[in-house]
């Protein structure tokens, strides 16, 4: 891996990305912003079930959240179940 990682970054073709886990807090604004809502119009609940499911992992906290999206047009409960395949 290592190799590769220096051919392409010699090359110009390779960046790498670390990005650290999310807080509690940018969860909750994840969930704001992507559902369009107010920071009165969602719960604890529905941001701690995204943050300890996810461990602040951002790809995983997205695909939660994308979940609440989803659960929220269907009228269903707002709380991430962890099925995000």
């Amino acid at each position: 891996m290592a190799d590769l990682e220096e051919m392409y970054s010699a090359a110009g073709r390779y960046h790498l990305l670390q990005l650290n886990n999310l807080s509690r807090q940018e969860v909750a604004q994840m969930i704001m912003k992507t559902m369009a809502l107010q920071e009165h119009q969602f719960t604890d609940e529905m941001v701690d079930s995204v943050y300890k499911q996810s461990l602040g992992m951002p790809r995983i906290a997205n695909d939660l959240v994308g979940e609440l999206k989803d659960k929220d047009r269907e009228g269903s409960q707002l709380i991430a179940s962890g099925n995000t395949e």
